[in-house]
C-alpha cells in the first residue's frame, strides 16, 4: 500500500532544517529529499568554489535554496551567481550544478533541469563522477562537453580543475 505523501506550506519549509542529511526541497507543496552525497560529492562542491573564486565576479554557494515561484524551492549542489544573492535567491542565478550519485534517478535530475531551465537559468550543469563526464542542459537535452563554460566573464572549468589534488587513493 502507497503512503501519502505530506503537504507543506513554502513558510513551513523555510523554516525547516536538515540537520541529519542535505536540504530537501519543495515541489508542488511535497518534500522531496535530496541523494546523500559521498565524499567526491564534497570534494568536487568545495573545487567549484575554489575554482570560480579566481573570476572577481562570480560566486559560487553550495546548496542554496532558490525559489523558482509558485511554492517551489529547489536545492543544486552548486549555484553560481554574478552577486552576492540574498539568502533565498528567487532570480535565477547564472549557473546550477548537479553533481550526480549513485542514488539519483536519471528522470528527477532532467525534470529538474527542465524546471531550472524554464524557470531562465542560462547554464545548466551536470558533473557524472563515475562515469567521468561533464554534461550541459539546454532545450536540446544534455549534451557531453569537454569543459564548462561561462564565456562572458571567462570561465571554463574541466574534469581535471574539479579533480585537482584529490589524493590518488580516493574511492571514486
Amino acid at each position: 500500500m502507497a503512503t501519502q505523501a505530506v503537504r507543506i506550506s513554502p513558510e513551513e519549509y523555510l523554516h525547516m532544517t536538515f540537520d541529519d542529511r542535505p536540504d530537501a526541497e519543495l515541489v508542488g507543496g511535497e518534500l522531496r529529499e535530496r541523494a546523500m552525497p559521498v565524499s567526491l560529492h564534497g570534494w568536487i562542491q568545495m573545487r567549484f568554489g575554489v575554482v570560480l573564486a579566481a573570476f572577481t565576479q562570480l560566486y559560487a554557494l553550495a546548496a542554496v535554496r532558490l525559489h523558482l515561484g509558485d511554492g517551489d524551492y529547489r536545492v543544486p549542489d552548486v549555484a553560481v551567481f554574478d552577486h552576492f544573492p540574498p539568502p533565498v535567491p528567487e532570480t535565477p542565478p547564472l549557473a546550477t550544478i548537479e553533481i550526480l550519485s549513485a542514488d539519483d534517478r536519471h528522470r528527477a535530475v532532467l525534470r529538474k533541469c527542465e524546471e531550472y531551465l524554464i524557470w531562465g537559468v542560462p547554464h545548466i550543469w551536470l558533473v557524472d563522477p563515475d562515469s567521468k563526464r561533464l554534461q550541459v542542459y539546454s532545450a536540446a537535452g544534455l549534451a557531453n562537453v569537454e569543459a564548462l563554460e561561462l564565456p562572458a566573464y571567462g570561465a571554463r572549468i574541466a574534469l581535471a580543475d574539479l579533480m585537482l589534488g584529490l589524493p590518488e587513493d580516493a574511492v571514486l
